[in-house]
Protein backbone atom coordinates (compact mmCIF):
# COMPACT_ATOMS: atom_id res chain seq x y z
CA UNK A 1 0.00 0.00 0.00
CA UNK A 2 1.15 3.54 -0.78
CA UNK A 3 -0.21 6.92 0.26
CA UNK A 4 -0.84 9.91 -1.95
CA UNK A 5 -1.60 13.43 -0.78
CA UNK A 6 -3.69 15.52 -3.18
CA UNK A 7 -5.40 18.91 -3.04
CA UNK A 8 -8.67 19.60 -4.87
CA UNK A 9 -9.49 23.28 -5.31
CA UNK A 10 -11.80 25.60 -7.21
CA UNK A 11 -11.57 29.17 -8.45
CA UNK A 12 -11.91 31.52 -5.48
CA UNK A 13 -15.60 32.39 -4.99
CA UNK A 14 -17.02 35.49 -3.37
CA UNK A 15 -17.37 35.12 0.41
CA UNK A 16 -21.17 35.36 0.09
CA UNK A 17 -21.11 32.28 -2.19
CA UNK A 18 -18.98 30.13 0.15
CA UNK A 19 -21.79 27.87 1.42
CA UNK A 20 -22.96 27.01 -2.12
CA UNK A 21 -19.37 26.48 -3.30
CA UNK A 22 -18.69 24.01 -0.48
CA UNK A 23 -21.94 22.17 -1.22
CA UNK A 24 -20.93 21.91 -4.89
CA UNK A 25 -17.45 20.65 -3.96
CA UNK A 26 -18.88 17.98 -1.66
CA UNK A 27 -21.34 16.80 -4.31
CA UNK A 28 -18.55 16.62 -6.91
CA UNK A 29 -16.31 14.67 -4.56
CA UNK A 30 -19.19 12.31 -3.82
CA UNK A 31 -19.70 11.65 -7.53
CA UNK A 32 -15.98 11.03 -8.00
CA UNK A 33 -15.79 8.38 -5.28
CA UNK A 34 -18.70 6.50 -6.85
CA UNK A 35 -16.81 5.87 -10.10
CA UNK A 36 -15.51 2.39 -10.91
CA UNK A 37 -11.94 3.69 -11.33
CA UNK A 38 -12.03 5.11 -7.80
CA UNK A 39 -13.50 1.95 -6.31
CA UNK A 40 -10.88 -0.24 -8.01
CA UNK A 41 -7.91 1.99 -7.13
CA UNK A 42 -8.50 3.59 -3.74
CA UNK A 43 -8.38 1.45 -0.60
CA UNK A 44 -9.31 4.33 1.71
CA UNK A 45 -9.06 8.08 2.14
CA UNK A 46 -9.18 10.95 4.62
CA UNK A 47 -10.62 14.25 3.38
CA UNK A 48 -10.26 17.62 5.12
CA UNK A 49 -11.86 20.91 4.09
CA UNK A 50 -9.63 23.96 4.51
CA UNK A 51 -10.73 27.54 3.90
CA UNK A 52 -8.09 30.21 3.56
CA UNK A 53 -8.10 33.90 2.81
CA UNK A 54 -6.24 34.84 -0.41
CA UNK A 55 -3.13 36.96 0.11
CA UNK A 56 -3.43 39.04 -3.07
CA UNK A 57 -5.08 42.45 -2.78
CA UNK A 58 -6.90 41.74 -6.06
CA UNK A 59 -8.64 38.79 -4.36
CA UNK A 60 -10.24 40.87 -1.57
CA UNK A 61 -13.80 39.77 -0.89
CA UNK A 62 -13.03 36.25 -2.05
CA UNK A 63 -12.23 33.06 -0.18
CA UNK A 64 -10.25 29.90 -1.02
CA UNK A 65 -11.98 26.60 -0.10
CA UNK A 66 -10.15 23.38 -0.91
CA UNK A 67 -9.96 19.72 0.06
CA UNK A 68 -6.77 18.05 1.24
CA UNK A 69 -7.10 14.31 0.69
CA UNK A 70 -4.85 11.48 1.83
CA UNK A 71 -5.39 8.45 -0.39
CA UNK A 72 -4.42 4.87 0.39
CA UNK A 73 -3.72 3.12 -2.92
Amino acid sequence: MRYLFVTFTIKNPEIKDLRQSIDDMQKSFGRMIQTQKWKKSILGYCRVLEITKPKKVTQQGKIHPHFHVLLAV
